[in-house]
């Protein structure tokens, strides 16, 4: 599957992700790692650099799997869960839209009422964080959500016309096949 690639902005290897097909949605599935040695190339791309910065700074370690949820038409991707372990949290993604519209991206936090601030680009909800305490293990509450909320949640990204076209059954079977794939055991690396 040949997806949309921006590699001076995005922190996955594409060619280790696991894709599923779920009728007009494809599930990808990446483990990801956050350290120096992966994100170097990306030095200095907004968002990255923060992370980079971070691992330089404060010794920030971070890893998990991602679950990707793709317009099996567009292979643009629209919801991506990152299930890490130290700072787990869900994404809507507007961003191709905002580019297509060759419209600046600009990035900023918003408090949520009662919940940790938020990452938002050009005033759309872009990275929510993710409550452990009250959800439990992220990677059961993405499978339970994408089984359940996901027209639901590409309406939130900006999506209501995939929404009406997915078939909920399609899903629930890739899902099953993607499951496997997102409790994995990753490799792991020498954390540089």
């Amino acid at each position: 599957m040949a997806i949309e690639s921006h590699a001076d902005r995005t922190t996955v290897r594409w060619d280790e992700m696991y894709y599923v097909e779920g009728g007009v949605v494809t599930i990808g599935v990446v483990h990801r790692e956050f350290t120096l040695r992966a994100l170097e190339v990306y030095r200095g791309s907004p968002g990255v650099q923060d992370i980079i910065d971070r691992i330089e700074n404060e010794g920030f370690y971070d890893r998990g799997v991602s679950i990707y949820v793709f317009h099996a038409g567009t292979k643009r991707d629209y919801l991506r869960f990152d299930c890490f372990e130290a700072e787990p949290h869900y994404h809507y993604h507007h961003l191709h839209a905002l580019r297509d519209a060759d419209v600046a991206i600009e990035m900023g936090h918003q408090k949520i009422d009662g919940h940790a601030e938020s990452v938002t680009m050009n005033g759309y909800w872009h990275q929510v964080p993710f409550d452990a305490a009250a959800n439990g293990d992220m990677r059961a509450w993405a499978l339970e959500r994408l089984r359940t909320r996901l027209p639901e949640m590409l309406v939130e990204a900006g999506q209501p016309d995939l929404a009406r076209q997915v078939h909920m059954d399609a899903v629930r079977t890739a899902l099953e096949s993607a499951e496997t794939l997102i409790y994995a055991r990753p490799r792991v690396s020498d954390r540089l």
